[in-house]
């Protein structure tokens, strides 16, 4: 893959690389998508100004990284439950 001059993140998947990104957000999402589709392999993403490396969280027991926002149980239909239009 050829290396964009404006790209400053490099996201690989078990060590080749795949996509380059210019913006630190843009990489992050990219790097969760490939993470969620390859859930198996190793996807990080490097800084290639500072040469630090960020890898992806493992898929186990964790749902693929992401964090789910739950609502709490037992709080009912709300306030409007009984109300007649």
């Amino acid at each position: 893959m050829k290396l964009i001059h404006s790209a400053q993140f490099e996201i690989s998947i078990d060590g080749v690389p795949r996509s380059y990104r210019d913006r630190k957000d843009i990489a992050l999402q990219s790097a969760q998508f490939l993470k969620s589709r390859n859930p198996n392999s190793v996807v990080k993403l490097r800084d290639l100004q500072s040469g630090e490396e960020t890898m992806s969280r493992s898929s186990k027991g964790n749902n693929n990284g992401m964090a789910l926002t739950m609502r709490p149980t037992g709080l009912g239909q709300g306030i409007y439950k009984d109300s007649v239009d």
